[in-house]
């Protein structure tokens, strides 16, 4: 069982600087990392394998941080997630995307996977809940309800559409709340008001194999139309489920999720692991 992370993101909101300020930001007093806690919830779900898909200019940091606390723990690889200046874009132009990430990652895969950014922290039940699914050789996406996570400023989320838990598309979009708090999603067509149940995919799916054809195709298909400016991980599901009408679970977390997008969410980040480190579920130094 393998656990390929999306690394490879610049983070803009978060204010870093360079590639991976946000996905190595630190959440407890070890310096560990959300890819520290989410690889510790992996193994302790079945993973032997990690696949860490990072910035290029990134694999020697996370080989000389995370890399040195999980040595010996699991078998880890980095992948680069190719620049885009490879297919004609401008120098400074940022990473073409989750799909793009996951396209690089997963090409060279032969066995179930799970599938997770390096910036989520997903519990160790959502993560367990992934892992068991493609261990049956199942495809599945593991979904949050939209109002535990947003707050108030805007994020992007992929709405999942649904039916009798199975799923039919993603809807790529942006939530954000208004001046009373109510939640609503908008894209380039339209804005509409969602319940805070609505279910919304946090990038936390089983994984098989066959999906990485679909992956090179939507991806082909993003460089020939260049209309938006990221391939988005949830367009190539959406993708493979319309063309394979291949069955796609999804389940709702029994755990709760909490992220990085802005520098502001670090502080709720720390608070949370530290109040899960002080109710037992992760020991007082992670990988000790």
């Amino acid at each position: 069982m393998v656990a390929l992370i999306l690394a490879g993101g610049w983070g803009k909101r978060f204010g870093g600087h360079q590639a991976g300020d946000k996905q190595l930001a630190t959440v407890d007093e070890d310096e560990c990392t959300l890819v520290d806690y989410a690889l510790y919830d992996a193994i302790r779900a079945g993973v032997t394998r990690a696949v860490i898909v990072v910035a290029k200019e990134n694999a020697a940091r996370f080989a000389q941080t995370v890399g040195v606390r999980i040595g010996g723990k699991l078998s880890v690889e980095y992948v680069e997630q190719t620049p885009p200046a490879v297919y004609g874009f401008d120098e400074d132009c940022p990473p073409l995307g989750t799909g793009h990430a996951f396209l690089c990652g997963a090409q060279g895969l032969k066995e179930p996977f799970v599938v997770m950014n390096a910036d989520d922290f997903y519990g160790r039940e959502a993560i367990a809940q992934a892992v068991d699914l493609s261990a049956m050789g199942e495809f599945g996406c593991v979904v949050y309800p939209a109002g535990k996570t947003v707050a108030r400023t805007p994020v992007h989320r992929g709405i999942c559409l649904t039916e009798k838990d199975k799923l039919v598309g993603i809807c790529e979009c942006t939530l954000c709340r208004d001046a009373v708090g109510k939640l609503y999603a908008e894209d380039d067509t339209c804005r509409r008001y969602v319940s805070e149940n609505t279910a919304v995919n946090m990038n936390l799916y089983a994984m098989q194999p066959a999906i990485v054809p679909t992956a090179a195709k939507c991806f082909a298909t993003f460089l020939a139309q260049n209309a938006r400016p990221e391939c988005y991980l949830g367009d190539v599901i959406s993708e493979f489920v319309g063309r394979t009408h291949s069955l796609f679970k999804v389940v709702r977390a029994k755990s709760r999720w909490y992220g990085l997008t802005y520098a502001e969410d670090l502080r709720r980040v720390r608070a949370a692991i530290a109040k899960l480190r002080r109710a037992g579920e992760y020991p007082p130094h992670l990988w000790a």
